[in-house]
């Protein structure tokens, strides 16, 4: 996940939060992800993820997980929605 524009220390950043995310270090990548939202506020990606990795952090997951995430309906319901800082939602799924 390579951000455009973004030095290479970031994106290794980020690209370390996600390989982490992958392998079910939920706690370690969501620390990443905060560290990188903290100099990104308006990263609307990084709350998806920081979302997810505490979601997950909670949850048990089957051992054949392939690092995607699956839609269902326990997984929030027929939208995945995040809202930036200014209060506005961005609809990142719909199925």
């Amino acid at each position: 996940m390579a951000f455009w524009g973004a030095p290479l220390k970031d994106v290794n950043k980020t690209n370390t939060a996600f390989e982490l995310y992958q392998f079910k270090k939920f706690e370690q990548s969501e620390k990443i992800y905060q560290s990188w939202l903290e100099d990104n506020p308006k990263d609307f990606i990084s709350k998806l993820f920081i979302d997810r990795c505490h979601k997950y952090t909670k949850s048990k997951l089957s051992e054949n997980w392939d690092g995607c995430f699956t839609f269902d309906k326990n997984s929030g319901g027929q939208n995945e929605k995040i809202s930036n800082d200014t209060g506005d939602t961005h609809l990142l799924f719909q199925y």
